[in-house]
């Protein structure tokens, strides 16, 4: 019996088995795992599975991928950046770009055997959310999982923020006042502040200064207590968890979400004003671009 049927065999009754015994699952989300040796595709289908009762499609090829970016919409695809005919990094590019894609929205996390940094950037300049060095662990999944599918459904064709990038009732409640425009003014000091944060948080990641990457993001949650961003609040409260046992890996894809949902915020905060008619207000503090 060839690899594959023996993992097909293998995961249909080891899969069943948790299901009983785990019970309810954190998420329920739909997923594709990318990769083209057997062990490792056997070994990420069961820890995704323990996380998840959505459907988990597998690809072992590039081409194979490819299809079933195609056919299907996905909560998140898990890949190695080595395929057989094809890399990640090509497949990625063309599922962001291709007009046939089903996933341009789609976060894809890069699972990989690479230790050089030189690809890691690579993969993340091209768009993949995260770089994980294996081997994959359960942790390292939950991590995650719990970050990217508290930010994107399958259930609908555009991203769906559950947790809103601006609750304007929650910032006027934090600095206590009645006026939307004061809580959209304390928006606006936030958002012009990110940048400068924002480069020094990546300055200390460089040079894996743990405790000056604390120090800021404890700067962050304190001009966060005073405003309503509560799916960048989450981020950053993620990342202060995962400061204290997480790899570097982990770390990395924590920065990259908290960039990622500074991004959000700034685009909402826009569609905000010009959904409200605030277009004509005189805004005292100019966005950094």
């Amino acid at each position: 019996m060839d690899n594959e049927h023996i993992f097909g065999a293998m995961s249909a009754g080891l899969i069943e088995s948790i299901q009983e015994q785990s019970g309810e699952k954190p998420f329920s989300q739909d997923l594709l795992l990318i990769e083209d040796d057997s062990l490792c595709l056997f070994a990420g289908h069961e820890i995704l599975s323990r996380l998840t009762s959505g459907k988990i499609d597998t690809a072992k090829t590039a081409i194979e991928a490819a299809q079933k970016l195609k056919r299907n919409r996905y909560d998140l695809v898990v890949s190695d950046l080595c395929l057989a005919e094809g890399s990640g990094i090509d497949l990625i590019s063309e599922a962001q770009t291709q007009s046939w894609s089903k996933n341009k929205n789609t976060p894809f996390i890069a699972v990989t055997a690479y230790r050089d940094m030189d690809k890691h950037q690579e993969a993340l300049a091209v768009g993949f959310k995260a770089v994980i060095t294996k081997p994959l662990t359960e942790e390292q999944a939950k991590l995650f999982l719990e970050h990217y599918l508290g930010t994107y459904s399958s259930k609908d064709s555009a991203q769906i923020i559950k947790r809103p990038m601006i609750d304007l009732k929650l910032g006027m409640d934090r600095i206590g006042v009645q006026s939307e425009e004061k809580a959209i003014y304390a928006l606006e000091l936030l958002i012009a502040s990110l940048p400068e944060d924002l480069s020094a948080l990546k300055n200390a990641q460089d040079k894996r200064d743990r405790l000056g990457m604390s120090e800021i993001l404890h700067k962050l949650i304190g001009a966060l207590n005073y405003s309503g961003a509560p799916a960048l609040e989450k981020a950053v409260q993620d990342l202060q968890a995962a400061l204290k046992t997480g790899g570097s890996s982990i770390i990395s894809a924590g920065i990259q979400g908290i960039c990622e949902q500074a991004k959000l915020l700034r685009v909402a905060y826009y569609d905000l004003l010009l959904s409200d008619n605030y277009l004509c207000r005189s805004t005292t503090i100019k966005i950094a671009g």
